[in-house]
């Protein structure tokens, strides 16, 4: 199943965090609504952003990694301490570290469009966002994102379909990933054949009902129903 780098990065995405959702209230008695994180107001200091910054072992997302337990986070919801535990491939605790030049020692740089000496939070740039909408449908580059992350580019997405009636049902996309980064150039959201919005989104049993592209290009249509504030 190819979701990066092809027409279905989007929706699928979209999807997924809908799903997330529904699998929380289900089963892990959430009352709320899926948060998003808008990191592009952390872009000048990302280490330092409030985010990272709360210690509530309850809705705290707690602190970067301690490197002297293996960069085990310390504090928050999802400490050691707090009885939470990560389950897959083993029980273990979380972890969380952040490298400012992630890409120095990164293997094929080129073929994954990134700059050795790339700064890690140039990612979270206004005109790598536009990009990401605009050229890059397929992937955004160089960050690591949770569910926060993905319903943030998800918003993205919203946002500027909201910009103008035209981009309502704007959609387009192959099916298959580049093989590498020139091929990325030339086919930057994947191989033709090109994706329809009649095409289903595939999930190996990871969404419980059958949903085109189409079922999900608008939030508060046919499957979908939320807005963001």
């Amino acid at each position: 199943m190819m979701v990066h780098s092809t027409g279905r990065f989007l929706p699928w995405h979209r999807t997924f965090i809908h799903a997330a959702e529904i699998a929380m209230k289900q089963h892990c008695d959430y009352h709320g609504t899926s948060p998003y994180w808008d990191w592009t107001k952390d872009v000048a200091d990302f280490y330092n952003s409030p985010i990272f910054s709360d210690p509530d072992p309850e809705a705290g997302l707690g602190g970067w990694g301690d490197s002297n337990t293996d960069a085990r986070v310390l504090d928050g919801g999802f400490s050691h301490t707090s009885g939470f535990v990560l389950s897959y491939p083993f029980p273990h605790t979380l972890k969380r570290n952040f490298t400012l030049r992630p890409f120095l020692d990164f293997p094929d740089a080129e073929d994954w469009h990134v700059v050795p000496d790339m700064l890690g939070n140039m990612s979270l740039t206004p005109e790598s966002i536009k990009k990401t909408v605009d050229s890059w449908i397929g992937d955004y580059r160089g960050f690591q994102a949770d569910v926060e992350g993905k319903q943030m580019v998800d918003k993205v997405w919203r946002d500027w379909q909201l910009k103008h009636p035209e981009n309502l049902n704007a959609f387009g996309g192959g099916s298959t990933q580049a093989k590498s980064g020139a091929e990325n150039d030339i086919f930057p959201v994947g191989y033709p054949p090109d994706m329809k919005t009649t095409d289903y989104l595939e999930s190996n049993g990871l969404f419980v009902v059958n949903l085109t592209i189409g079922d999900v290009l608008s939030t508060t249509g046919r499957y979908l129903c939320y807005v963001y504030e």
